[in-house]
């Protein structure tokens, strides 16, 4: 299964707004970075010519919710992520 990595911004419950890098996502939905594509719209050469037709698209959430993807525990991939 091959992904795409969105990064990008939220804005969390308080008000602010938060950066969630490639990285941070791949940790967060438990995939591997092997089967990633990030696909950063403030980074064209990420993603030019890249076939992406039929990837699952992976994007931050505002509410922190991660479905699973190649993990089994939330806990594990948020602290993966640093959080």
């Amino acid at each position: 299964m091959k992904y795409a990595v969105h990064p990008g911004y939220v804005s969390a419950f308080d008000g602010d707004r938060h950066y969630i890098t490639a990285q941070q996502l791949i940790n967060l939905y438990g995939v591997n970075p092997k089967d990633c594509c990030v696909v950063d719209i403030s980074r064209q050469e990420t993603f030019i010519g890249k076939d992406i037709t039929g990837y699952i698209h992976l994007y931050p959430t505002a509410n922190g919710d991660y479905p699973a993807r190649g993990c089994n525990h939330k806990d594990e991939r948020a602290e993966r992520a640093g959080y």
